[in-house]
């Protein structure tokens, strides 16, 4: 769809959709409603729970923000979250200004406690994530609880992120993961 059409129904749709979060949050739920939030997206807050948007939000089909109760959520400037793309909230996610996702993308800071009784218990594990600004984050990456992502950084397609990725680097699944710098330039080394 040409990006002129698709901007003229997507920016209404999506005042509208910060407005009605905001109607049913207005303490805990601050956006900017200067954004771009396809239909077919998914912002869910329970009771208690903190969600902050920046300016110039693009959220493609499918996505879903969901912020649990007690959990806060941030979400800088002009971050665009590709199609299919979930982030789950428990605890605390924080992603920095100008950090895109591919499609497909998840973020959990949080893993079901299997050692309980039951996992129906709902009982969870949890540690804080952030994401760095300028981030690039590639098509069905899995970010997982305790991760903090440096600036600039480029998560490569389909890696699981259970460890600490330092500033400037490109994060690919081989094995156990892998680091590799790259220049100012942005070429590997």
């Amino acid at each position: 769809m040409n990006r002129y059409v698709r901007a003229a129904f997507v920016v209404p749709f999506g005042a509208a959709k910060i407005m009605w979060t905001k109607l049913f949050h207005p303490r805990t739920f601050c956006g900017s409603p200067i954004c771009m939030i396809s239909f077919l997206t998914e912002i869910t807050m329970d009771r208690g729970a903190n969600l902050r948007i920046g300016k110039m939000l693009k959220m493609r089909d499918n996505s879903k923000i969901r912020v649990r109760k007690g959990a806060e959520c941030r979400i800088g400037d002009h971050v665009q979250i590709g199609s299919g793309c979930i982030i789950v909230c428990r605890k605390n996610i924080d992603i920095g200004s100008y950090t895109e996702f591919g499609p497909n993308v998840m973020v959990f800071d949080h893993d079901h406690d299997f050692r309980s009784n039951s996992l129906t218990d709902g009982k969870f594990k949890t540690k804080p994530i952030c994401i760095g600004q300028r981030v690039w984050i590639g098509a069905n990456a899995v970010i997982l609880r305790g991760v903090s992502i440096g600036d600039d950084a480029v998560i490569g397609a389909g890696a699981v992120v259970t460890k600490n990725v330092p500033p400037k680097t490109i994060y690919v699944e081989k094995r156990h993961g892998e680091f590799i710098p790259y220049n100012k330039r942005g070429d590997t080394e």
